[in-house]
Order: C-alpha cells, then sequence, then structure tokens
C-alpha cells in the first residue's frame, strides 16, 4: 500500500473556470518511487480539462488540442463531475448601442462627448447550445470592466456608462453562463472628445451701421482635441519651499503630485528600469539643507537625496534674500534642472556632489549629468503605475528657502499596454446672433441698426458628432452727432465759420483742414468728417451759395 498527497489550484481561463496544477513535486510517497499507475490516472485526468493548461515541475504550459470538447471536466478541490463547457462568443449589437461605435477592423470605436453617457449592449452567441446544458443571455452574467476603474457585474447583456475625463479608455466584458464557463473578453474602445475652445477673446467693438463680417475665430480660439497615452507627468506650478524649521517645525514638508491613467488597471512597476528619470525643476540655497522623497499611489516611497545635515552647494541661483516663511519677502530666483535616474549617464548622488558652490544642471537634452537616488528605485516595484505620485521635499535645516518651478516623472514607455491616440477634428464652426444680413463664405456679415451689449452663440462640431458652443458679446458703439447745418446762401463778400462739434478725437475736412472751425467765404461742398474717443466716425456737408452782388446802376438826376 502506498499514501499520496497532492495539492491542486484553480486556474480561470478564457473557456473554462477551473484547471488542475498539479505539481510534481507536491507528490510524497513512502516508497522509493512514485506509484506509475498514479502518475498515469492524473495525467489522464489533467487532459481531459477543456481548453486547459497543465503546468509540471514549473516548465512552460501546453495545451492539448485533442481534449477541447471533451465532455468533462473535474473540480480538483471536490473531486466533483462537473459538465464541459460550451462556447461562448461575445458581440455588440452595435445597433442598440449608443453612440453605434465604429468597426476598425481591430476595434469598435465608440466615440464620445465628455459628459456624456455610453450604452453598451453585447449579445452572446452560443454555437454549442443545447449540445449539453442550455445557454442564453437571460441565464448568463456579464462582467464589465470599463477602463477607468469601474468594474461591474450585471445580469443584463446591456449598461450605461459615463466618462468623466476626456481621454481613451479600453473596456472589456465577459460573458459567464450557467456552468461557469467564459467568453473570450470582448474589448472595445472608448474615446472621449473634449471642448475645441480654447478661449473667448476680449470682446469686440463695432461702429453703429457699420457692415463688418464675424466668424468664430472673432470671438474665440479653438482646435481640435487630440489624446495620445503618455508615459511621462508634469507638474508646473511655482511652490514656495520656506525655511522648514523656523516656519513648520513639526512638519517642514511640502508635496506636489501628478497623475497617470494611461496604464492598465492593477498594472506596477516590476523593475526599476520602468523609471527612466525623475526631475525637478527648482533653485535653493544650501542643498544641505533638503530631504527629497518620491511616494507613489500605495505608498511605497524611494529617497532620492537623503537630509546628512551637510552640504553647502546652492541649486539654480537662489533669490535673495533667501530665508523666512512669506514668499512676498523672498523674491523668486533662476531655477535649473536636477534628475535621479539609474538609466542615464550620472555623476554620483546630490550629497556627493554637495560640497560645491553650485550643484551642476542636469542636461536633459544630451542626457548627461543625471544624479543616482540615495534609494534605489528598485524600492518601487509593486508601485501601481496609475493614481497619484508625489514628490515629497523637506527642509530641515534652518535658514535658507527656495521654489520648485515644475517636477516630472518619465516612464518608460513601454509600459503602456499599447499605444494609441486620436484626435476629434473640428468639422464646422457657426455663429448666431442679431444683425446678421447674410452669410458668405468669409463668414457672417452684420449691420448694426441699433447701441449696446448683444449677445452671441459660436458654435464648435467636431467629427466625433459633439457640439460645443460659448456665449459671447459683441458691443455696437454710438456714433459721434456732427451737423453743420442746413444749406445756406449769402452775397459774395460774406463769409459763414462751420463748427464740426465739440469734443472729438479728430476732425478732417475736405479743404484739408483738421480744425473744429473753418470759417468759409467761397461758394461748394463743404464736408467734416469727425472721429470720436470711441473711433467711431460720422460725417456730415454742407453746401454754400454765394451769389455775386449786382452791378452798380447809374441813377440820372433831371
Amino acid at each position: 500500500m502506498f499514501s499520496r498527497n497532492f495539492e491542486a489550484k484553480y486556474l480561470r481561463t478564457h473557456y473554462l473556470p477551473f484547471s488542475c496544477l498539479f505539481s510534481m513535486t507536491h507528490l510524497q510517497s513512502n516508497d522509493s518511487a512514485i506509484h506509475p499507475i498514479l502518475i498515469v490516472i492524473l495525467i489522464l485526468l489533467a487532459s481531459k480539462v477543456y481548453s486547459q493548461d497543465l503546468i509540471i515541475n514549473g516548465k512552460q504550459p501546453f495545451v492539448d488540442e485533442n481534449f477541447k470538447i471533451a465532455p468533462e471536466s473535474i473540480n480538483c478541490t471536490t473531486d466533483e463531475t462537473k459538465t464541459a463547457c460550451q462556447q461562448i462568443i461575445a458581440v455588440f449589437d452595435t445597433i442598440e448601442c449608443i453612440p453605434v461605435p465604429q468597426d476598425t477592423g481591430l476595434f469598435f470605436y465608440f466615440r464620445v462627448c465628455l459628459g456624456d453617457s455610453v450604452f453598451f449592449k453585447i449579445k452572446g452567441i452560443y454555437p454549442q447550445n443545447d449540445n449539453l446544458y442550455h445557454q442564453s443571455d437571460s441565464l448568463s452574467i456579464f462582467t464589465w470592466n470599463f477602463g477607468d476603474g469601474t468594474k461591474i457585474v450585471t445580469d443584463t447583456p446591456c449598461i450605461w456608462h459615463t466618462y468623466d475625463t476626456a481621454k481613451g479608455f479600453e473596456v472589456s466584458v465577459y460573458i459567464i453562463d450557467t456552468n461557469d464557463c467564459l467568453s473570450l473578453p470582448l474589448i472595445g474602445r472608448v474615446t472621449v472628445t473634449s471642448n475645441p475652445i480654447n478661449q473667448v477673446k476680449p470682446m469686440p467693438e463695432i461702429c453703429l451701421n457699420d457692415m463688418v463680417t464675424l466668424h468664430a475665430s472673432t470671438f474665440t480660439t479653438y482646435s481640435s482635441y487630440s489624446y495620445s497615452q503618455i508615459t511621462s507627468q508634469k507638474f508646473d506650478s511655482l511652490m514656495f519651499i520656506p525655511d522648514g524649521p523656523n516656519c513648520n517645525p513639526t512638519n517642514p514638508c511640502y508635496n506636489t503630485d501628478v497623475f497617470f491613467t494611461s496604464f492598465l488597471p492593477n498594472q506596477t512597476i516590476t523593475s526599476a528600469d520602468d523609471i527612466l528619470s525623475i526631475c525637478v525643476f527648482m533653485e535653493h540655497s544650501y542643498v544641505g539643507d533638503l530631504n527629497f522623497r518620491i511616494i507613489c499611489p500605495n505608498g511605497q516611497n524611494d529617497t532620492l537625496k537623503e537630509y546628512i545635515h551637510w552640504g553647502g552647494a546652492d541649486m539654480g541661483i537662489p533669490g535673495t534674500p533667501d530665508q523666512g516663511c512669506n514668499p512676498v519677502n523672498n523674491p523668486v530666483g533662476i531655477p535649473w534642472n536636477y534628475c535621479w535616474s539609474e538609466i542615464y549617464p550620472n555623476i554620483g548622488t546630490i550629497n556627493a556632489n554637495a560640497g560645491k558652490t553650485r550643484l551642476d544642471s542636469t542636461d536633459r537634452v544630451n542626457q548627461i549629468n543625471y544624479y543616482l537616488p540615495d534609494g534605489m528605485f528598485s524600492n518601487l516595484v509593486g508601485c501601481p503605475l496609475n493614481g497619484k505620485w508625489t514628490i515629497e521635499i523637506c527642509d530641515k535645516w534652518a535658514i535658507d528657502n527656495g521654489y520648485i518651478f515644475e517636477w516630472t516623472l518619465n516612464l518608460s514607455p513601454e509600459l503602456l499596454p499599447q499605444a494609441w491616440g486620436y484626435t476629434a477634428e473640428i468639422d464646422s464652426a457657426w455663429v448666431e446672433g442679431p444683425f446678421i444680413i447674410d452669410t458668405i463664405s468669409s463668414g457672417y456679415l452684420i449691420s448694426p441698426s441699433d447701441t449696446g451689449l448683444f449677445s452671441y452663440t459660436v458654435y464648435i462640431a467636431d467629427n466625433f458628432g459633439c457640439t460645443w458652443d460659448t456665449t459671447v458679446f459683441l458691443r455696437v458703439l454710438p456714433l459721434p452727432e456732427v451737423n453743420l447745418g442746413s444749406d445756406t446762401a449769402f452775397c459774395a463778400g460774406n463769409s459763414i465759420v462751420l463748427d464740426a462739434g465739440i469734443g472729438m478725437k479728430n476732425y478732417l475736412w475736405n479743404t484739408g483742414s483738421t480744425k473744429r472751425y473753418i470759417t468759409v467765404s467761397q461758394g461748394g461742398i463743404y464736408s467734416v468728417t469727425v472721429t470720436a474717443s470711441n473711433n467711431c466716425k460720422s460725417s456730415d456737408s454742407i453746401e454754400i451759395i454765394v451769389h455775386p452782388l449786382p452791378p452798380p446802376k447809374l441813377i440820372h438826376h433831371n
């Protein structure tokens, strides 16, 4: 007689929920050799698992194609006989989806406007239905992963989901039937576009009765929205690092964060080489004050520069004075780049260089003069890639301070599950509002007939079918008043003073005069154009008729 103990583990695969993994090293016997009959039995049982891998002694798994339609599989924990799986194929019910996805041959793409919801509808195809058991969507459950950290299990093949970030997402769903058998994951891509309007320009002003051409770019600047997966993130807001012990002795540390969302859920740092570099762009007097740490989303951290209470080198060119707690009293200096890397050429740690007058700046273009971290980047193995990464700067020695302008975390592009991106091209732009008298190729012809502030709506549409709008305003300015009076006639030898009105910015008569007044003694048409302080112009004219004097008449006296 002999006794045998073995350990079986379950592995869920695409078609079958369980497979038995037999480790021959777990077979222990009182005999000098393992009984050959037991080995045969184990191999036969493992071979009958539908679409499963047999792993022996840690070797590469193999698949026995001859047993993919085996009538039974074995539950290795309970020794119960379980009905073999029937194939499940998950497909998008594209007609029912909102929006209808575009089929590129590789992926279905759902083009979505930011803030809108997507209605996902799939259906199962069951080619072997009722061969061994009954399959249908009504009896199955559906496991959804929307790519934004949301995972939901439903008993219906459809669901609404809203994406609140303008970026690309990979959504996956698989079907589990009543026999706990799985379909292959069905993968689609959701491309969320954002408002292409970048800026509303200062409010334009025109004058009453002007005829001008307006278009969307009169009021706004806009551009196509683009997204691509990235492995670098930058914090680029100025932050003051005051004198730590004197300003906040209990916690002299200051944090800034960057966020990653481009990676797969649960994807982690697996090697120190996954981190290309960590860079700060800053100035600070006396680097010996400082301690730098990088903190990843799960709290793991690594020391970039350890505080050792020594080192008088400046970082960049500090502003002066450089002490105290109020940034108002501490002018900003000139920042330099300082980067830590275990990949690019380095000049040692910052502490090893802290005896210099000024730390050498890292040349990120030519990739030289990097610094080694005091800790090792391997301390970050296991860190989640997605989420909040923090750089912590602690000022632990009195007097000196500085500013950080930006910091950047650069991860390896090889970490991206699949580099892809998209652009939502501008399809059209138009304007709606008052006084539009015609639409021409270059825009909209308007001629305002009243003064005041008038609202217009600018619409920008992209090829995702999204329409964005913003309300803008147009100010119509009044015209200056100029009145030269009625046409006038007088006899030769007389004259008249013409007045173009008070308070104008400029005057221009057809005589060439730029004065408010002109004196006229000759007949003709006189006109003036006046420009008010708002740069609107008005004109008026007057006809002056000068009658000649009658000839003298001789009077004879008898």
